[in-house]
């Protein structure tokens, strides 16, 4: 259904009024016209409200259209007001214009349809603005609930606007705060915003910039940066907005993993007996540093096949407790010959594996070797050895 345009024609002269009334009333669909002649019907028609859409003329004898502008506007500012005048100043008309006057034009008979066309063009301005202020307030709604940082800054580092997720993340008490900082005293690496704003200028855009920043506390947040530059239609940046989002328990948790990395490479580097990792398709996926040293002539050794790294072969060995340990989901143990870069036999080593599964699932994923070097033994029980002993 069509809603009913409600319009107020404020004029003192009874037949202009009338005139202008039906001029709308044949133009204009769905229109309702109160014709307003003195000050009791406007102040009772005001104080209801029920209204779209004001005509007043300019001199009225007891008031004027900038008095009505204002009253009108006082109560609803989102009210269209056109004003027609035959007599008004040019100053008054600019006044008005500067109160909020949404348009205007001379008070003629011909003037009558182009008031019609007027009142459509300034509904449909009216409607837009409204429209435009639902979409800031939703947007603001959004940006103030979001649970990330979001901002907005000048290329000077004035921080332009900040949501709430930004305050608590830099531990600001409130938003007015934060605004009276400088984005660039929040770095705690001063090169990261001169990097900042030279990719900014060179690209218009940064993604997942991770950098630390000082909080008010004193205390440094890790947060990842994405930002993009806003620039006006010449192509000059205006200021950058993006987001910052707390990564400081990822930071943590990577640190701590890279920690234990650090610690089993160190035990693994420790252990003078030869580690092994390998797959289900027996590639050697790691070797500890005494593998590195026995083999190096098979160097790089991860990437390879184990029979074709340690033995020289171009397919699987006959006795090989991997296959077994493969093949059964158990440990197993051999003797194999330590082969050198000739394919001599350089001694012996025990070798024993350990099925290598998932946690979580039991799934077996590789095997472990443990190889000892036993050649020892061969020294020892050799005839030699035996007289000398």
């Amino acid at each position: 259904m069509t809603h009913q345009l409600t319009i107020l024609l404020l004029d003192t002269d009874s037949r202009e009024r009338e005139l202008t009334a039906k001029a709308l009333r044949q133009s204009l669909p769905s229109v309702e016209i109160r014709e307003i002649g003195g000050s009791e019907d406007f102040s009772l028609v005001l104080s209801r409200g029920d209204f779209d859409l004001v005509v007043t003329e300019c001199e009225m004898g007891w008031t004027t259209g900038l008095a009505v502008l204002k009253a009108v506007k006082s109560r609803r500012p989102d009210c269209p007001v056109i004003m027609y005048t035959g007599s008004g100043s040019e100053e008054l008309v600019v006044e008005a214009m500067k109160t909020g006057l949404d348009d205007y034009l001379i008070k003629a008979f011909h003037n009558l349809e182009h008031l019609a066309r007027q009142i459509t063009r300034v509904r449909e301005k009216s409607w837009y603005r409204q429209a435009l202020r639902e979409s800031e307030s939703r947007f603001r709604s959004l940006f103030d609930a979001v649970p990330v940082g979001l901002y907005r800054v000048s290329l000077t580092g004035l921080i332009v606007d900040a949501n709430p997720a930004m305050v608590q993340m830099l531990a600001y008490p409130n938003r007015e705060s934060l605004l009276m900082v400088n984005a660039n005293d929040l770095f705690v690496n001063p090169e990261d915003g001169r990097r900042i704003h030279m990719l900014m200028e060179c690209e218009g855009l940064i993604q997942n910039y991770i950098l630390q920043m000082r909080r008010r506390d004193g205390t440094h947040v890790w947060a990842e940066n994405n930002a993009r530059a806003v620039k006006d239609e010449s192509g000059e940046i205006l200021y950058y907005e993006g987001s910052l989002i707390d990564i400081s328990k990822r930071v943590a948790a990577e640190e701590a993993l890279k920690e234990r990395e650090r610690f089993l490479s160190s035990v693994f580097a420790s252990i003078q007996d030869g580690i092994s990792i390998l797959d289900t398709s027996l590639n050697i996926m790691y070797v500890n540093p005494a593998m590195e040293r026995w083999y190096v002539h098979a160097m790089p050794i991860v990437g390879k096949k184990c029979y074709e790294a340690y033995h020289g072969r171009q397919a699987p060995c006959v006795v090989c407790p991997t296959r077994i340990t493969l093949e059964t989901g158990k440990a197993a143990c051999a003797m194999v010959n330590k082969v050198g870069p000739d394919q001599a036999v350089k001694g012996t080593l025990e070798l024993c594996t350990f099925p290598f599964t998932d946690i979580l699932t039991g799934e077996l994923k590789g095997i472990i070797e443990h190889v000892r070097d036993i050649s020892w033994h061969d020294w020892w029980k050799s005839p030699d050895t035996e007289e000398n002993v």
